[in-house]
């Protein structure tokens, strides 16, 4: 089996990859996005260690 390895650069930029993100954009509201984040953060141990590794809201 062979690995191969990409940056984020290599899909970010391609066409398929910015649709998607668009389409996401477009069906994500502030407020269910903020919503779902407090549920998350509801299931954790601990919340100051997930937003100290860079999920934060």
């Amino acid at each position: 089996m062979e690995v191969t390895m990409y940056t984020c650069s290599d899909y970010q930029l391609s066409q398929e990859y910015n649709l998607d993100n668009y389409k996401l954009c477009m069906l994500t509201t502030e407020h269910n996005a903020k919503k779902v984040g407090s549920e998350v953060m509801k299931q954790v141990e601990s919340p100051l260690f997930i937003c100290k590794k860079g999920i934060s809201m």
